[in-house]
């Protein structure tokens, strides 16, 4: 991201939840069999930016998930309509040691400029 945010929002993972959602990315994590390939096995939304918009992000489940499991992060619109093109890039991640993403959407005709930071909670 070139610009300085127009947005910013905060999510906030469980104590311990970059470790431990990591290691369900790595396949560490035993993942019931009651959960679908492809849905999510852990996800947290995000504090709502000034616009509405809120960011949703956790693991998915794959087909292999003692091999490895995916992260995502999905951007919803301040009427709760997921935003199209999947804007936020995590396919490089492999881990969710991430402090934070930046990413830009276009809201009526205009591209706005977003900053996620992800945290966890002290206790």
């Amino acid at each position: 991201m070139s610009n300085e945010p127009n947005y910013t929002a905060v999510m906030l993972l469980p104590k311990g939840g970059k470790q431990a959602w990591t290691d369900i990315m790595q396949g560490s994590t035993p993942v019931s069999n009651k959960i679908y390939t492809g849905t999510p096995i852990v996800m947290a939304i995000s504090t709502a930016y000034a616009d509405g918009t809120r960011v949703v992000g956790g693991v998915l489940k794959s087909e292999n998930p003692t091999e490895c499991n995916y992260k995502f992060m999905w951007a919803f619109d301040k009427n709760g309509n997921q935003c199209p093109f999947w804007p936020i890039d995590v396919g490089d991640h492999e881990d969710f040691y991430t402090s934070s993403l930046d990413f830009s959407l276009e809201v009526e005709g205009v591209e706005q400029e977003y900053l996620l930071n992800i945290v966890e909670a002290d206790s």
